[in-house]
């Protein structure tokens, strides 16, 4: 089976159970717009991009801080894997992640987003710092 052949397949297993596939969580995907107010400050507008995504998250922390494009490093908390679309290819160090709560865990919001390009296209990798 080709490489092509082997994502396919992979991409319809997720995308058709993704609770099978370890995608337990649900996601929602928040752009946030920085406006500037009329008193010199800075207001931010958010907007939901999607909600209901299909995710999966763990803890990571990594021993050095990473790179932020035209950013001050920031220091990653969590990997976090959302099921590919174009909303979720999309996501930006400007998005909020928010994965919903389920009965042992509470709403866990993240910021400071991160793009980890990986190489298995149904699904985009993020590295996140999660806001307590």
């Amino acid at each position: 089976m080709t490489p092509a052949a082997l994502l396919a397949s992979a991409r319809t297993l997720i995308e058709g159970n993704p609770d099978a596939a370890g995608f337990i969580d649900r996601c929602t995907v928040i752009k946030r717009t920085r406006n500037a107010g009329t008193a010199g400050g800075n207001t931010i507008t958010e907007t939901t991009m999607a909600s209901g995504i299909p995710c999966i998250y763990e803890e990571k922390n990594y021993p050095t801080p990473k790179d932020v494009a035209s950013r001050p490093q920031a220091e990653v908390t969590h990997t976090l894997f959302l099921i590919a679309s174009t909303i979720t290819r999309a996501i930006t160090s400007e998005y909020r992640i928010v994965v919903a709560a389920r009965s042992d865990t509470p709403q866990l919001n993240f910021d400071e987003i991160i793009r980890l390009d990986e190489t298995f296209d149904p699904v985009v990798t993020l590295g996140a710092v999660l806001q307590v």
